[in-house]
């Protein structure tokens, strides 16, 4: 498969020739013809030449000569403007297929590109300025020279002119350009979108997916030990008292702060060397002191905040999250009295 240097060569080629083929119809002399890939058209100085020799030398069939040798010069220009219309879809759909393969390729070659593009549009731009120009002065002379006896004629036929016109593009697309896109659209854009699917979207895909079931094993094994917590005998109530509190893993305390208590309160966390399970500590808190202050053992809290308690009974708890390794508390207040030790 060519490369994307050897497409915009290509590419510079094809609007090269069909430029010549251009120059050689318009600025071609009275007895020069020009080859096309649907065969042999005249020069346009040619076709003039027609249009005057034939009125000149058959009066009789004036009207008709005239219009034949006009729909012959109008055919060269239509299909010189098709071709240099070919070569620019042929144009864009490389600049499209370039920036649909790859955004990094494109990027390392958007000088190329913008050089070729610029070559390619100046010869297309001369080109089509060099043609209207041309078209417009042999316009004129065929209009001079055919249209004041061939007016009423012309008049009367335009639209079968235009409709044979339309017919023999119609079949010139059918027949040449269509083939050719299809063409390259088999052989160029199908190739790079499976090689786009095998070389990127492919592995993407496989490696989001690996990192999606791997943490889905992690919240099922989550889900197991925690489910494993809840089915397991619910541990005894352990009383602690005192300024420093040791708590242990998957146990449930009892603090009683007296209205007498001096100092602060602080509270150890264990170190945990399961790091694949959930792991829980719950205490039932009853205070009954003014402006406690409290160390909880950790920085980190369920809503964000530091707790902070007054007189009364809270619930206190102590979850380990294995995928930060830290501590996170949470403190609730039991405003039900039934809930008091």
């Amino acid at each position: 498969m060519p490369n994307i240097q050897e497409r915009l060569d290509q590419a510079v080629t094809v609007a090269e020739t069909a430029s010549q083929k251009l120059h050689q119809t318009v600025n071609g002399g009275e007895t020069e013809t020009v080859t096309v890939e649907s065969g042999e058209i005249p020069t346009v100085a040619k076709a003039i030449k027609d249009i005057r020799d034939t009125i000149l030398s058959n009066t009789n069939n004036l009207v008709e000569q005239a219009q034949n040798a006009a729909q012959e010069a109008v055919s060269a220009v239509d299909e010189a403007k098709q071709t240099l219309a070919d070569t620019k879809n042929y144009v864009d759909s490389a600049k499209e297929e370039i920036s649909t393969a790859s955004t990094s390729a494109v990027e390392n070659i958007q000088n190329q590109v913008s050089s070729a593009e610029t070559r390619i549009d100046n010869k297309i731009n001369q080109a089509e300025q060099s043609l209207d120009t041309t078209i417009s002065s042999a316009v004129d002379e065929v209009k001079e020279a055919a249209l004041s006896a061939a007016q009423s004629a012309i008049d009367n036929v335009t639209e079968d002119v235009t409709q044979a016109a339309s017919a023999k593009i119609d079949t010139y697309v059918q027949t040449n350009i269509q083939p050719q896109i299809d063409n390259y659209v088999e052989t160029n854009s199908y190739p790079a979108i499976d090689n786009y699917i095998e070389t990127t979207a492919k592995p993407n895909i496989d490696e989001h997916t690996a990192a999606l079931q791997q943490q889905i094993t992690q919240n099922k094994n989550d889900i197991l030990s925690i489910q494993t917590l809840k089915n397991d005998k619910a541990p005894e109530i352990n009383e602690l008292s005192g300024t420093t509190l040791n708590l242990e893993i998957e146990k449930i305390y009892k603090i009683s702060v007296p209205q007498d208590f001096s100092g602060a309160l602080e509270f150890v966390l264990p170190s945990v060397s399961d790091n694949t399970k959930f792991h829980q500590i719950m205490a039932k808190m009853q205070n009954l002191k003014e402006n406690l202050t409290v160390d909880w053992g950790t920085q980190t809290f369920f809503n964000g905040n530091i707790p902070e308690i007054g007189i009364g009974v809270y619930s206190v708890y102590f979850d380990y999250n294995p995928h930060t390794l830290l501590w996170v508390c949470g403190v609730m207040s039991e405003e039900d009295s039934a809930n008091t030790f």
